[in-house]
């Protein structure tokens, strides 16, 4: 699928991590360069997997709140008016660990299919098809993370037996129905 997957100005909200995004330019109006966006994360958000990205690097602004980092793993706390250089290939991962809302500015760049990426995690999640913190199925997640793998790769397992699992589980989960790409319906865009 291509990047034009989502479109500037669209907004989702993943109902389960609480998560919102905010597109302010995509892949289409920046001929792939960059991807801009806003991002809220919920008070006490659950981390993440710790993942890397092999060919993007990211740039934060916190706007509002503090956001915790796990960068190369060493931990850190950004407060408004911080930012964050997080380099291609970089492992990391980010949350909100206080009681208040933190509001991001998010700069991917190039942009490649990222958007299309967090779109597709929050409309898992909207739909009923993750757990209780958000996360798909092994077969869902294997199927997903195949599809997206040029984005974002995780740290665990490791990735000699994520190129050795995934392509087989992919095939599995595409065999039974399982698409990589899901998007939000247009009613629950906001």
């Amino acid at each position: 699928m291509s990047s034009s997957h989502t479109q500037t100005g669209k907004h989702f909200v993943n109902t389960i991590t609480g998560q919102e995004y905010l597109i302010l330019q995509d892949a289409t109006t920046t001929e792939g360069v960059f991807l801009e966006m806003e991002s809220v994360f919920a008070p006490h958000s659950v981390p993440p997997p710790v993942h890397y990205h092999p060919v993007q690097r990211e740039d934060f602004t916190v706007l509002q709140g503090e956001l915790t980092v796990i960068l190369r793993g060493k931990k850190m706390v950004l407060r408004q008016g911080d930012s964050l250089h997080i380099p291609a290939g970089a492992i990391h991962g980010m949350w909100n660990a206080s009681p208040h809302i933190t509001r991001v500015h998010w700069l991917v760049q190039p942009a490649l299919n990222t958007a299309a990426l967090l779109e597709t995690f929050t409309a898992l999640a909207n739909q009923g098809r993750t757990d209780g913190l958000g996360k798909p199925s092994l077969l869902q997640a294997a199927t997903t993370l195949q599809y997206f793998t040029k984005v974002f790769r995780l740290v665990q397992p490791p990735r000699w037996m994520q190129q050795l699992l995934f392509p087989v589980l992919a095939l599995i989960g595409r065999m039974i129905g399982l698409r990589p790409v899901h998007r939000e319906p247009a009613e629950q865009r906001h």
